[in-house]
């Protein structure tokens, strides 16, 4: 193993998931907040499909990056980078982020459960 990026293949994984925020914290070295470009996340998931063509990578497409024709766009994007699959979520762009607002909800019945001083 050259670079880290082979550890999965040296692992022998059956096929990888690429992530906005493993992407976030790898190309940028920042937390996954949406601010990743549709070109940087297809570039990222191309990257990593072509260490090896024989493990398949599924990359993030989250909403698909804006409209329809932008959603479009994403998909061709992928598999022109051989990217074996690509999940989207079923929200309009932008996109909530459902892990913070659970986290903000659970800040607040942990408030709401604490004894009143």
């Amino acid at each position: 193993m050259d670079t880290l990026p082979e550890l999965p293949l040296d692992i022998s994984f059956d096929a990888l998931y690429v992530t906005d925020a493993g992407t976030a914290a790898s190309c940028l070295g920042v937390p996954g907040m949406g601010i990743i470009s549709m070109t940087k996340m297809a570039g990222n998931a191309s990257m990593i499909a072509g260490l090896d063509t024989h493990i398949p990578v599924v990359a993030d497409a989250n909403t698909g990056f804006g409209s329809p024709i932008s959603v479009a766009r994403t998909v061709k994007t992928n598999i022109d980078g051989n990217v074996a699959a690509l999940p989207i979520e079923d929200q309009a762009f932008m996109k909530r982020s459902e892990h913070l607002r659970n986290k903000e909800q659970a800040r607040e019945a942990v408030k709401a459960l604490s004894p009143i001083p």
